[in-house]
């Protein structure tokens, strides 16, 4: 009987210790894996305006703009330790840009995410040119260019989507 419950405890101890060393091997995996990952950005709803004109982004003397606006919603990702401050996006290099003469995309406020806070806001993106609107967007696609992402006091930040190491 005595040995009996020797083994079990053993065997107990031995389980517990794993699941220890496991947890404990999964966090720094977790926080490297955590690092190269970007916000999440939820989509909840586009409009799209084939005139533009009177916008205080446009000047007047400018015709043939068209406005879309999104509006989204930032947050780290679920197991994500860092937080994000983003002040400008840009479109991704998979967004077809064919037809467009010039374009700007303006966003309402900067954006400050963790994943347990998250920030609604709206982009709004001015195309000039001639493209079929609705084809180009389904195919929108953006990418944040300057950003801080944060870990505690420690910051890194992101110009034009690259790092920033040293300060110039």
């Amino acid at each position: 009987m005595e040995k009996g419950i020797i083994s079990v405890l053993k065997g107990g101890s031995a389980v517990i210790y794993v699941l220890i060393l496991c947890l404990v091997l999964t966090l720094p995996v977790l926080f490297i894996y955590q690092a190269v990952q970007p916000p999440v950005f939820t989509l909840e709803s586009v409009t799209v305006d084939e005139n533009a004109e009177g916008d205080e982004v446009i000047p007047e003397e400018e015709e043939g703009w068209h406005r879309i606006q999104l509006t989204l919603n930032a947050a780290a990702g679920r197991f994500s330790p860092y937080s994000f401050y983003i002040e400008s996006f840009g479109f991704a290099k998979n967004t077809p840009t064919t037809g467009i003469l010039r374009h700007k995309i303006v966003l309402d406020e900067p954006i400050f995410c963790t994943k347990d806070i998250s920030d609604p806001f709206t982009l709004t993106v001015y195309i000039q040119g001639d493209t079929d609107i609705n084809d180009f967007v389904k195919n929108l696609s953006f990418v944040a260019q300057n950003y801080t992402k944060s870990f505690g006091e420690f910051d890194l930040k992101f110009e034009d989507s690259k790092p920033q190491f040293f300060k110039k």
